[in-house]
C-alpha cells in the first residue's frame, strides 16, 4: 500500500461496529510512530507503542453502521488502524 491508496476497515468500540473508509496519508516505518503532524493521534495517552511492521495513517472520509450506506464526513479524522484490518478499495 502507498500514499493516496483508498482503503476500508471495520472497527469496534462500546459494542458497536463501524465500517470506515479513507485515504492513506502517511506510511509509518517499522519501529516508528506516526508523525506529530497528526495531533489527534497524539492526544492524552498518545498513539501507543510503535509497531514492528510497516503501517499507515489513514484520513477517514466515510463511515457507516452495519446495514446503512456510507456517509461522507466533512472533517477528515486521522486513524492508525491495524494493517491486518485494511482492505484496498478498487477505484476502477
Amino acid at each position: 500500500m502507498k500514499i493516496g491508496d483508498r482503503v476500508r476497515w471495520t472497527s469496534q468500540a462500546k459494542g458497536s461496529t463501524v465500517q470506515k473508509m479513507g485515504r492513506i496519508v502517511e506510511v509509518v516505518r517499522p519501529g516508528f510512530k506516526p508523525s506529530r503532524e497528526w495531533t489527534h493521534l497524539h492526544r492524552s495517552a498518545g498513539c501507543g507503542c510503535s509497531r514492528r511492521h510497516e503501517s499507515y495513517v489513514v484520513l477517514r472520509t466515510h463511515s457507516s453502521r452495519p446495514g446503512l450506506p456510507l456517509v461522507e464526513h466533512s472533517t477528515r479524522k486521522p486513524y492508525w488502524p491495524n494493517v491486518s484490518a485494511l482492505v484496498l478499495v478498487d477505484e476502477g
